[in-house]
């Protein structure tokens, strides 16, 4: 018996001898993200039974993952979601440009490309003017 206790304390050292900086961090952050998790699944609040949230304990016991309910009422009476797919750049909305609409689907003058380089670019690239209609708004 002694001898079984010898060998897990030498192979409980080795184990931590052969550890490194990037072993001791991964156990840290499984442990830390435990932690983080706990409030989520049981509640933050430690005085509230789980008969004033609304579950009884069997219920709670059957499934600890169903959803608790919100700690606060909702307010929000609708949503607002926009999805700008296709949309107008934000330079045409903001600032006109009349010379890049007078040099649409004209090549870039090399006083645009001496000295730059620009990915996916091969050759001569032509100019794209603004694909939506200006008008002034404000001062």
């Amino acid at each position: 018996m002694q001898s079984l206790d010898n060998m897990l304390v030498e192979f409980a050292q080795q184990k931590l001898e052969k550890q490194t900086r990037r072993h001791f961090l991964m156990d840290c952050v499984a442990k830390v993200g435990g932690l983080a998790m706990a409030p989520l699944m049981f509640g933050c609040d430690t005085g509230s039974s789980a008969a004033s949230k609304g579950l009884n304990l069997s219920q709670r016991d059957l499934n600890p993952l169903a959803p608790l309910p919100p700690p606060f009422a909702a307010r929000a009476k609708s949503i607002i979601y926009l999805h700008m797919a296709g949309a107008p750049s934000q330079l045409e909305l903001f600032d006109y440009k009349p010379e890049l609409a007078k040099y649409h689907n004209q090549p870039a003058p090399q006083s645009l490309l001496e000295g730059k380089k620009f990915a996916f670019i091969r050759g001569t690239p032509n100019l794209l003017g603004p694909q939506a209609n200006f008008s002034q708004h404000g001062e």
